[in-house]
């Protein structure tokens, strides 16, 4: 418990501060961005109790943000990871357990402490710097709990979507 709540404080710490990104993706950005470019990822938000943005930090032309979605009656949390290269949104993991506690010099995505996160397949830790075509599915155990989800490339701004995805369903859990 403690260390989730050290977790919570430096990640509002990260939201609170003003971010200096010099490509200017943050995360009010972000925000505005996603409602013009990937308005899917957004969908039916209008219904979410909190909409938040989070910056984890920036490798090269790669940006780490975080999205938290509080739904439904019991206050249920969603959070998605978005990747963003030079302003563009290069993809996203959908519906993971816990945001990031760290983005290493190197790339390399450190989460918090007690929670078990690597590549599907590798079994290595996820870098933001990798060629996206090699991101595997992130997966993430805190106890008994192991979630997998696929990375998700960024469909064209005029794509079309045939229908939002229910959120929870995004994720493939084992228990």
């Amino acid at each position: 418990m403690r260390i989730m709540l050290l977790w919570l404080l430096s990640v509002t710490a990260q939201a609170a501060d003003t971010v200096a990104d010099p490509l200017g993706v943050t995360p009010v950005w972000a925000e505005q961005y996603l409602q013009q470019q990937h308005s899917y990822l957004l969908a039916d938000s209008e219904n979410d109790h909190v909409l938040s943005m989070y910056y984890f930090g920036r490798i090269g032309a790669r940006t780490l943000l975080g999205m938290e979605r509080v739904r439904g009656e019991n206050y249920e949390q969603f959070y998605t990871l978005l990747v963003f290269e030079q302003r563009q949104l290069l993809g996203y993991f959908p519906q993971v357990m816990t945001f990031p506690s760290a983005l290493q010099d190197d790339g390399e995505v450190v989460f918090p402490l007690g929670v078990a996160a690597h590549g599907e397949f590798s079994n290595g830790a996820w870098n933001i710097s990798a060629d996206p075509h090699t991101f595997e599915p992130l997966c993430q155990g805190l106890g008994e709990r192991m979630q997998c989800v696929p990375w998700q490339p960024a469909r064209p701004a005029s794509a079309p979507v045939v229908a939002p995805a229910d959120l929870p369903e995004q994720a493939v859990t084992t228990d």
